[in-house]
């Protein structure tokens, strides 16, 4: 399994001759400008992508050991929406991440999130740096925030609450970017879909069955798939009244929007393999759970 679960457990002190202390991230940045049609100045937005692509990869985030093999895949595009004045943007930015099966080809898919209320100003040769105690761009923030959201994510996969401290800065940067009165998506209440939002779900101790779920469901279900598929399986089925549990508490999470997204179509996939009878028990849980998911969860049925 990939050496940072074991740092998760604290079982080693070393790991792999070839592990270092080294970046987090595998990410693709995307900037584009399709949609601004002859106002897109196409150099300065090559030069954005770049800074951008520079500033997930080459920023050690954590403080967890990763070897190059080890970072995690993740893609960001940014598509400009509306320019002013060559410099002030309108976008929306949609974040995608996976985790490898352990003994398997088959990449997990952790996220797919589309942020909608992104607005900044940029210069071509503008820095791109991150300063936790002084974010100058909401661009910047937004990405920046999205990283950790990411890592948050794939740390809780390898390790039961492994996420905390990713989770915990999500929230601290809500909270310095809420300061600027011109930056969108950080305000509180504004609807359930925005940064504050999400940061408050990753945090809500009423969401830690989800967590639980999460992990079980990486380390004890998809990660011995290979090894015995009727044995994973079974965890799954195991593990879904956890999933009710959380819906009673906080039906309305936006996390369990991210859920269907990301992860009912595997679930689905994986359950459509049980017998009839599990099936269906299957399906009357799930689709109290994602009332609105009824064509997700067809295979179910039969």
């Amino acid at each position: 399994m990939r050496t940072r679960l074991w740092w998760y457990l604290c079982v080693l002190f070393f790991f792999s001759t070839t592990s270092v202390a080294g970046q987090e991230l595998n990410a693709k940045v995307t900037v584009n400008g399709e949609r601004l049609g002859s106002n897109a100045n196409m150099e300065t937005l090559k030069t954005l992508e770049r800074q951008l692509n520079d500033l997930l990869n080459l920023t050690r985030w954590t403080n967890a050991t990763f070897s190059f093999a080890e970072r995690i895949d993740c893609s960001f595009t940014l598509n400009l929406t509306e320019v002013k004045d060559e410099s002030q943007y309108k976008a929306e930015l949609l974040i995608t991440s996976r985790r490898p099966v352990y003994n398997s080809s088959y990449y997990s898919p952790q996220i797919m999130w589309r942020d909608q209320e992104v607005n900044f100003e940029y210069n071509q040769f503008d820095p791109i740096e991150y300063n936790e105690t002084d974010i100058q761009s909401n661009l910047v923030a937004s990405v920046v925030f999205y990283a950790y959201y990411i890592l948050a994510v794939d740390f809780d996969s390898f390790s039961l609450l492994g996420g905390n401290a990713a989770r915990s800065t999500m929230r601290q940067i809500v909270a310095r970017a809420q300061a600027k009165q011109d930056w969108n998506g950080w305000k509180a209440f504004e609807n359930n879909r925005n940064r504050y939002a999400l940061a408050e779900a990753m945090n809500d101790a009423e969401m830690e069955p989800l967590r639980r779920f999460w992990y079980e469901y990486h380390r004890r279900a998809l990660d011995e798939m290979v090894a015995n598929a009727t044995r994973g399986r079974t965890t799954v089925i195991e593990l879904l009244p956890l999933l009710e549990t959380v819906y009673k508490a906080r039906p309305m999470s936006p996390l369990f929007s991210v859920f269907a997204s990301v992860k009912l179509d595997e679930v689905v996939s994986i359950l459509s393999k049980a017998n009839a009878a599990e099936k269906q028990d299957a399906y009357k849980l799930l689709n109290k759970v994602f009332p609105t998911q009824d064509n997700k969860l067809k295979p179910l049925k039969n």
